[in-house]
C-alpha cells in the first residue's frame, strides 16, 4: 500500500460574496505542477450571502485537496488566522480570492523555502489579469502607484522592506506565524503590513520570488479605491495607536497637521490647499480627462487617493484620548 504524502504546503483563501472569482482561483489551483496530494486548499467562507457555502461543499467533493471553513463575517484577517489554525502544512501560502495563479506558483514558494530553512517570508510575483480594461486610473495603479503593489523595481532574491508583504500572494511558514501572534484582527487592511514588520523585528527576511507569479483579476475604478483609502486610513490609525512605530510607515503622521519637522509640515499644508473636500470632486473629473498628460493625472490620483486616506485616519486620531 503506497505511503501518504505529507502535505508541504497550505494555500489559504479567504472570500466573501466573490464567488466567480474564487472559482477562477480554484481552477487555477487545480492546474498547478506541484502534486495534489502534497499540498492542501483551505477556503474560508467570510460569512458569504451568496452560493459560495452551497458550491464549497459540492467542490470538496470533486476536488481531493479542497478543505473549507465557514464562519461569521468577520474579515479577511480573522479568515486567515482560522484557516492558519486548521493547516496541517509547514508553509502557509496566502492567496486573494481575485488571484489567478500560475501553474508554478506553489512549486515556486515551497522551493523557495526549502533553499531556507533558517526561515523567510516569500513575496511572491503579482501582475494584472490580462483581460482588465486598461483605464487611466487602472494604469496608474499598475504603472505608477505606491498604494497597491509596491514590487515594481525589485529582482528576484531582493530582500523586500515590511511593507512589500501582500497577502495576495505571499508565504510564510506556520511556525513563524504562530510566533508573531497571527494577524490582526481588528483591521481589514494592513493586516499582511503587520505581519511583515513583525517578522522584520525578529529579524527574519521576506524575499522575493518572481516566478511564484500570480495574476490580480480585479478591476478598479477610482471611486472604488476611495472607499478602500478611507478603509485603510482607519485602520492604519488603529494600528498606529496600539504601535506609535508604524505612524510614519502607515502615512497615519499626516493626519495631524503638526506633527514633525517645519519642512514636513509645509509639505502638509500645500497638499491641504491642493486636496480637501472641495478641490476632489473637480480634481477627480481633471485626472480623468482624456487631454491631460498622464503624468499630470498620476500627481492628481496620488494627491486624491492620499486626501481620502488623511481624512479617514483623522478620524480616528481626533477621538483618541
Amino acid at each position: 500500500m503506497r505511503k501518504a504524502a505529507p502535505i508541504l504546503a497550505s494555500v489559504i483563501i479567504p472570500t466573501f460574496n466573490r464567488l466567480p472569482k474564487l472559482k477562477q482561483a480554484l481552477t487555477s489551483l487545480k492546474a498547478q505542477r506541484f502534486p495534489a496530494d502534497e499540498f492542501e486548499i483551505i477556503v474560508v467562507d467570510d460569512g458569504s450571502t451568496d452560493e459560495t457555502h452551497s458550491w464549497l461543499v459540492k467542490a470538496s467533493e470533486r476536488l481531493s485537496n479542497l478543505r473549507y471553513e465557514s464562519i461569521p463575517h468577520s474579515g479577511p484577517a480573522v479568515a486567515r488566522n482560522v484557516a492558519s489554525a486548521a493547516a496541517t502544512g509547514q508553509t502557509l501560502i496566502f492567496l486573494g480570492d481575485d488571484i489567478i495563479a500560475s501553474d508554478q506558483l506553489v512549486e515556486k514558494h515551497v522551493a523557495a523555502h526549502r533553499e531556507r530553512p533558517e526561515g523567510c517570508a516569500i513575496q511572491g510575483g503579482v501582475k494584472l489579469a490580462s483581460h482588465i480594461p486598461q483605464t487611466r486610473f487602472v494604469r496608474y495603479l499598475s504603472q505608477k502607484s505606491a498604494a497597491q503593489f509596491r514590487l515594481r523595481d525589485a529582482k528576484g532574491g531582493d530582500r523586500l522592506p515590511f511593507w512589500a508583504l501582500y497577502t495576495c500572494n505571499c508565504s510564510v511558514p506556520k511556525r513563524l506565524l504562530k510566533e508573531c501572534g497571527g494577524f490582526p484582527e481588528q483591521v481589514v487592511y494592513y493586516d499582511d503590513t503587520f505581519l511583515g514588520w513583525q517578522l522584520e523585528q525578529r529579524g527574519i527576511p521576506i524575499i522575493y520570488q518572481p516566478e511564484a507569479l500570480a495574476y490580480h483579476d480585479h478591476a478598479q475604478s477610482l471611486n472604488e479605491y476611495l472607499k478602500r483609502q478611507r478603509q485603510a486610513g482607519r485602520d492604519a490609525a488603529v494600528l498606529a495607536a496600539s504601535y506609535p512605530q508604524l505612524r510614519n510607515p502607515l502615512r497615519v503622521d499626516q493626519a495631524k497637521l503638526l506633527e514633525g519637522p517645519l519642512p514636513q509640515v509645509a509639505k502638509k499644508l500645500i497638499k491641504r490647499a491642493l486636496f480637501n473636500g472641495f478641490t476632489v470632486p473637480l480634481l477627480k473629473k481633471i485626472a480623468d480627462a482624456p487631454l491631460v498628460p498622464f503624468p499630470l493625472a498620476c500627481l492628481l490620483f496620488s494627491g486624491i487617493l492620499g486626501w481620502a486616506h488623511r481624512t479617514a485616519a483623522s478620524c480616528i486620531e481626533s477621538h483618541r484620548p
